[in-house]
């Protein structure tokens, strides 16, 4: 199920599709850290898979990846 907030929605597990899940860390957006923002990475309680959520929504995603720097296979 998804609920949307501003330009985020709350999505449920895309591996398995639960809806129950559980706070594994918080991040800052690496290529803005003065602003502030941070994410939420979260952990499915029925496969374990670790995931973003809130994440972005479709339409407004690719702002997320227009820096530069931006090389999604770094830790």
């Amino acid at each position: 199920m998804k609920r949307k907030m501003n330009n985020f929605e709350f999505v449920n597990c895309p591996l398995c599709g639960s809806d129950e899940n559980g706070f594994y860390l918080k991040t800052p957006d690496r290529f803005n850290i003065s602003v502030g923002d941070f994410y939420n990475i979260v952990q499915c309680s029925t496969c374990e898979h670790v995931y973003l959520n809130p994440r972005p929504i479709e339409s407004t995603s690719g702002q997320y990846y227009e820096d530069a720097s931006y090389a999604p296979h770094i830790s």
